[in-house]
C-alpha cells in the first residue's frame, strides 16, 4: 500500500464546505499539524487549502457535495443566485459517489450527484469525477466504490505521488463499482482466441473469466453471462 500525507476539512454547509487534499507538509507538534483551519465562507476555504504550504502542487477534491448548491442556489430557496461558483477555480476533482446513480433518474435537486456532475459537464465545467476517496465506509466489501488511476507502475513501492495527482488532474481515471475481468471463450480442440469470433459447431467450448484486480463482489445489479 502506498500512502502520503494529507487531510479533510469540513466546514459548513456540509454537502458545500467539505474537501480533502493531498499531498501536505506535515508539521509534528503543531496546531492541526501544520494545516489549514476551516473558513466560514466555502470559496475562502477551497482557496486556502488549494494555496496551502507556498501553493504547491496538489490534489483538491470537494466531497460529495449539492452540485445545484454549489453551482446555483447557494442559499436553496428555489430561486436562482451566484451562489459558490468560484469554487470551482480550486477543484481539481469531485466525489460523486455512488456511480450507480448513473442509472437512476434524477432526484430532488442537488440528491443524485452523479446526474449533475454529468450535467455540470454538459456547461462545460470540465472537472473530473471520483469516488470512495472521502471513505466513510471501511466495512462495504471490496468492489462497491473504486477508482482506477493511471499510474505508471503497479508496485507499491515505486508509485509516486505526484504521479497519482496528476493523473487525477488528468481525469485519467475510472469510476466502478465492479470489477474488471479478462474473458476467454477455449475450444476444447484449438488454441485460445481472444477478441475472435469463435465458430465451434462440433465441440465443446468452454467460458473462463479471470480477474484482473483484487476485487471480490459485485455491485448490485450486475450480472455476468
Amino acid at each position: 500500500m502506498a500512502t502520503c500525507v494529507g487531510m479533510e476539512l469540513t466546514g459548513s454547509p456540509g454537502r458545500v464546505n467539505h474537501q480533502n487534499a493531498f499531498p501536505l507538509v506535515l508539521k509534528p507538534r503543531t496546531q492541526d499539524a501544520g494545516g489549514p483551519r476551516i473558513h466560514e465562507n466555502p470559496v475562502a476555504q477551497i482557496e486556502r487549502l488549494a494555496l496551502w504550504d507556498d501553493a504547491s502542487d496538489k490534489l483538491v477534491q470537494q466531497n460529495h457535495p449539492n452540485i445545484v448548491q454549489i453551482l446555483g442556489d447557494g442559499d436553496l430557496n428555489g430561486k436562482a443566485d451566484r451562489a459558490f461558483g468560484k469554487m470551482f477555480g480550486s477543484m481539481d476533482v469531485i466525489e460523486v459517489n455512488p456511480p450507480g446513480a448513473i442509472l437512476e433518474p434524477p432526484e430532488e435537486a442537488g440528491r443524485n450527484r452523479m446526474f449533475n456532475w454529468l450535467q455540470l459537464l454538459n456547461l462545460d465545467y470540465r472537472i473530473p469525477g471520483v469516488v470512495n476517496t472521502d471513505a466513510h465506509y471501511n466495512f462495504h466489501g471490496s468492489g462497491w466504490l473504486r477508482n482506477y488511476v493511471k499510474c505508471p507502475t503497479d508496485d507499491p513501492g515505486k508509485i509516486k505521488t505526484m504521479d497519482i495527482v496528476h493523473s487525477a488532474e488528468r481525469g485519467h481515471l475510472i469510476m466502478t463499482n465492479g470489477p474488471y475481468l479478462e474473458v476467454q471463450l477455449v475450444a476444447m480442440v484449438i488454441q485460445p482466441i481472444r477478441g475472435m469470433m469463435l465458430k465451434q459447431p462440433a465441440a465443446e467450448a468452454c467460458c473462463m473469466c479471470e480477474f484482473s484486480a483484487l476485487i471480490g463482489l459485485m455491485s448490485t445489479g450486475s450480472r455476468y453471462y
